[in-house]
């Protein structure tokens, strides 16, 4: 039997992953039965529990979330008006391998196309995603041209993503109709022989203010011209939020000088760039949130960089809560800020290990001698800094930590600390 914890919530992980919402194209008729009756003429208190219940729908799980809201809105008009925007929020299109309903998507893209075709709910719909359409019966070329036909039917989509999908000219001409559209994912996704550099350059009217580039090894790989043209497509000052991992991207956008407000910034670079990064985070600071995978020099370890290695001024980052980077380059950002999450897990550092199977022992960090304001309220650390700090005496207001660790970490050794550990009581 664990001890009760001191801490509010205590996650052990030892995996990463990632998902999609939405709901299943092929239910659409069914959620769009409403009754047609007159609002229920129920007490203030009753309608008010009822809201309360809508709004923590959003907690739950995709299909029970959907599910719940889908029941309130067939029971009148009103409840529907108030649960559809919530149902159909998020459009997701994906199938997985030899999945049966496949033709569906194809069937549904194709009566979006038809002029004769335009349910209501699809005003409801700011977010859609697209993964995995390689697995469908056409080519993947074909289905590319029926959603771009159908994509511009969605006049108030404001996001979209994409996820192990060929991207061509046809996608980016079809975003040129989206006038809302604000944040652009593509995720381990490649460019096709038609896609040009002007493709990207025609869609400078969007000003985006989220955008998302990453890939997983040749996978996503995107060639250095486009990545150019990302840049000067997302180097504005609407943009607000920068996830990628590559590194050419990074390196392109904190380059161009434009006065940048991103509030979240998630980025990978070479250590040979770190100088230069600094300089950008002197000059941006609007970041709250920002999170850093750095690629050393081969056979240089973490632990042999110095600790002042960006040259940040201690007037920088003024609103920083949130850091995600390398345990040896977290006093740099921590020093003197109000940093309430830190998050010293990042598993894409852990692969130049000389060991793929561990960790390396940079993940290992002693936290003694930080110059934190104590002001942390939560923290991701590796099981091995776990058991070498003193995490109650560094962070008195730590009410939330999560530990990695891998599955071979687990052994008598490990679970006596737990028991002996101070936070633990």
């Amino acid at each position: 039997m664990c001890p009760t914890a001191k801490f509010k919530c205590l996650q052990v992980s030892n995996s990463f992953s990632s998902y999609y919402s939405g709901f299943d194209t092929s239910n659409l008729a069914s959620v769009h039965r409403v009754c047609t009756q007159r609002p229920l003429d129920l007490p203030a208190e009753v309608l008010l529990e009822i809201l309360d219940h809508i709004q923590a729908a959003d907690d739950m799980g995709d299909s029970e979330r959907h599910q719940v809201l889908s029941n309130l809105a067939c029971v009148s008009r009103y409840f529907y008006t108030i649960s559809a925007p919530r149902i159909f929020r998020s459009l997701r299109f994906g199938v997985a391998q030899c999945d049966p309903r496949a033709p569906s998507w194809i069937e549904f893209c194709t009566q979006l196309i038809s002029e004769q075709y335009s349910p209501p709910w699809m005003a409801h719909v700011i977010e859609c995603s697209f993964a995995q359409w390689e697995f469908l019966p056409a080519k993947p070329s074909d289905f590319t041209g029926l959603y771009a036909h159908a994509v511009t039917k969605f006049t108030h989509l404001n996001s979209i993503s994409f996820e192990g999908c060929p991207v061509n000219g046809t996608f980016f001409d079809a975003m040129l109709s989206l006038k809302n559209l604000k944040s652009i994912a593509i995720v381990n996704c490649y460019f096709e022989l038609d896609m040009t550099t002007s493709h990207i350059s025609n869609l400078s009217h969007l000003h985006l203010a989220a955008f998302e580039l990453s890939g997983d090894g040749v996978i996503g790989d995107v060639g250095p011209c486009y990545i150019e043209a990302l840049a000067d497509l997302i180097s504005t000052s609407s943009l607000r939020f920068l996830r990628t991992n590559n590194h050419t991207l990074t390196q392109a956008v904190i380059n161009h000088p434009v006065d940048f407000l991103i509030d979240q910034l998630h980025v990978c670079l070479h250590s040979r760039d770190v100088s230069i990064f600094g300089g950008f985070l002197n000059r941006t600071p609007s970041i709250t949130h920002l999170s850093i995978s750095i690629t050393p020099h081969w056979e240089r370890p973490f632990r042999e960089l110095s600790t002042s290695f960006f040259g940040l001024s201690s007037s920088s980052l003024p609103r920083l809560s949130a850091v995600t980077c390398p345990p040896v380059f977290i006093s740099e950002f921590i020093s003197g800020r109000s940093v309430s999450q830190i998050d010293l897990s990042d598993s894409d550092h852990a692969r130049y290990s000389l060991y793929p199977m561990k960790p390396p022992k940079d993940v290992s960090i002693d936290l003694s001698s930080l110059d934190v304001t104590m002001s942390t309220t939560e923290l991701h650390i590796w099981l091995e800094s776990y058991l070498r700090n003193d995490l109650k005496a560094i962070f008195p207001k730590l009410d939330l930590l999560h530990l990695y660790c891998l599955p071979y970490d687990y052994h008598t050794t490990v679970c006596d600390a737990f028991q002996s550990s101070p936070e633990f009581i």
